[in-house]
């Protein structure tokens, strides 16, 4: 919203450089956090197979292994950041000030997940809670599709952003609670290569698509593949649904 509004007021190159004066707070708070000397441990030497450690360890873990592939799918089949422009100027007729607005409404509603998480705190059925916010965000994606009016898409995009921020943090918690502290590292890069490259595969692919079925039909074959395996994983894993607070720890 804030790089839409000042593009219509102050021109491209003015309203990157105002955009780019909002990351200083982060800049300087990473900066000025002091971290305790890590313990002294025997480090491990370099082999192969310590180097791919973390890739064995996410394929001995079921609920983990689980919850990156549906991230990996869902999050990268319902890709629809890159269309923004798409349906911004062509479907739903907007200016930069609305384009601004539509790319801003999703981080809106991931600060409101995080919230509504720090008020429930603890959440006991969290395998349940990842299940149904990959369903509601692959439904969502696909009623976004199908909207030509404004308010009801930046909405949408609220929802997405607030359900993408629920997954989010219960993946992350269930990866932190399953992992032996000598393999997080390694194991969170293979967790983490995963999470990011979701992206960057779903944009290749819906921009694919989108030059074949349209901006719209790309977004419903997203919500299409989302959602059936999603169902899918809800059905064949069991211990994924029942997943909750209990701490496995190897």
């Amino acid at each position: 919203m804030i790089a839409g509004v000042s593009l219509e007021l102050m021109g491209i190159g003015s309203a990157y450089l105002f955009n780019a004066l909002f990351y200083l707070p982060a800049a300087i708070s990473i900066i000025l956090i002091q971290t305790s000397p890590a313990p002294d441990h025997k480090k491990e030497a370099f082999s192969v197979g310590s180097f791919l450690g973390g890739l064995r360890f996410l394929g001995s873990e079921p609920i983990i292994l689980a919850m990156v592939v549906l991230d990996f799918i869902v999050a990268g089949a319902g890709c629809y950041r890159p269309l923004l422009p798409i349906f911004a100027k062509d479907i739903l007729s907007v200016g930069p000030a609305g384009f601004g607005v539509l790319s801003s409404a999703p981080a809106v509603g991931g600060i409101i997940g995080t919230f509504l998480l720090l008020l429930i705190g603890d959440v006991e059925r969290k395998g349940l809670v990842v299940l149904w916010s990959f369903l509601t965000y692959a439904a969502t994606v696909g009623i976004f599709a199908l909207s030509t009016n404004f308010w009801l898409s930046v909405f949408l995009l609220g929802v997405l952003g607030l359900t993408n921020s629920l997954q989010a943090v219960m993946r992350q918690t269930t990866f932190h609670l399953l992992t032996p502290d000598q393999i997080r590292g390694r194991a969170f890069a293979v967790f983490n290569m995963f999470s990011q490259g979701a992206g960057a595969v779903g944009a290749t692919e819906v921009g694919f698509i989108a030059a074949l079925m349209g901006a719209p039909g790309a977004l419903l074959v997203g919500c299409a593949v989302g959602g059936l395996f999603t169902l899918v994983c809800w059905i064949m894993l069991p211990n994924l649904r029942s997943f909750g607070t209990e701490i496995r720890r190897r």
